[in-house]
């Protein structure tokens, strides 16, 4: 049927179809791209506050060993007064060994240990001030179609529309080549469509292929005849009933006359006796 005959309202509602798939489609994977980055946002937020709560129990670990330090180090007293000098006695024992020295100051910090496992997430931290309002961005995309809203109020009659055409406004024409309709309001032509008449030549397929499915109506030649599908087939032509033969081959036709006698050709070279020569191609004396 050609588009001109297909009702305005049918391809409007087509049109309208096609454009809420697209925008269901465009709905569903701006949702699922904003879920995926919601939980992306939602891990890193977690990973930052576990590495900061691993910060800061490595500061309280040192701190504690700091003061441990400075616990087990006592303060050294001051001297005593010199007492009156004692008459050496006799040689004793060797006494137990003295108790360690006291202890030196602290050494240089080593290198950062290994990295602790992740602590657990800490309270949220205060909110911060308001800062600086930040540079216009630009336009947005359009947003989605919106819901459809409620029915309006029925509105006012329209103007009674124009006659339309029936069949009793239409006439054929015709000539060797084309046909065509006229739509007619009075005498006047509102809408013409005219149409090629079909000819052989329209399904001439040229000659026959083994195997290939031909059509009702499509010609092909075969065997120098011309054959012409009644039904859909893939026979050969003259071994089944779905092809007619509606162009017979000729029969050969009878051999013409002889033609004229053509102008006679150049003089050759002279020739050689051949049985006057030698076996090493000489004439005999």
């Amino acid at each position: 049927m050609p588009q001109e005959f297909l009702p305005l309202a049918f391809q409007s509602e087509a049109v309208s179809g096609l454009e809420l798939a697209l925008a269901r489609v465009v709905a569903q994977v701006r949702a699922e791209f904003a879920m995926e980055r919601r939980a992306m946002e939602a891990e890193l937020k977690l990973a930052r506050a576990e590495f900061a709560a691993m910060v800061e129990r490595l500061a309280r670990a040192e701190a504690e060993t700091n003061a441990q330090r400075i616990t087990l180090r006592g303060e050294r007293g001051p001297p005593g007064a010199a007492g009156e000098p004692g008459k050496d006695g006799a040689a004793g024992e060797p006494g137990p060994p003295g108790r360690d020295g006291s202890d030196g100051p602290p050494g240089v910090a080593g290198p950062p240990g290994s990295e602790g496992p992740p602590g657990s997430e800490g309270p949220p931290g205060k909110e911060g001030a308001t800062g600086e309002p930040g540079a216009p961005g630009r336009d947005g995309r359009d947003g989605l179609p919106g819901v459809p809203g409620a029915q309006g109020e029925r509105g006012r009659d329209g103007t009674d529309g124009r006659d339309g055409l029936g069949f009793d406004n239409a006439r054929q024409l015709e000539d060797a080549e084309h046909f065509a309709i006229e739509f007619l309001r009075g005498e006047e032509v509102v809408r013409k469509f005219t149409f090629n008449k079909p000819t052989l030549a329209d399904f001439h397929c040229g000659p026959h292929r083994a195997g290939e499915s031909y059509r009702r109506g499509q010609c092909v030649t075969y065997g120098g005849s011309t054959f012409l599908c009644r039904n859909a087939t893939t026979n050969k032509p003259l071994e089944s009933d779905d092809w007619l033969q509606i162009v017979k081959h000729g029969l050969p036709g009878r051999n013409g006359k002889d033609g004229e006698r053509g102008p006679a050709g150049p003089v050759g070279q002279a020739g050689r006796d051949l049985t006057q020569l030698t076996s090493g191609g000489l004439k005999y004396g």
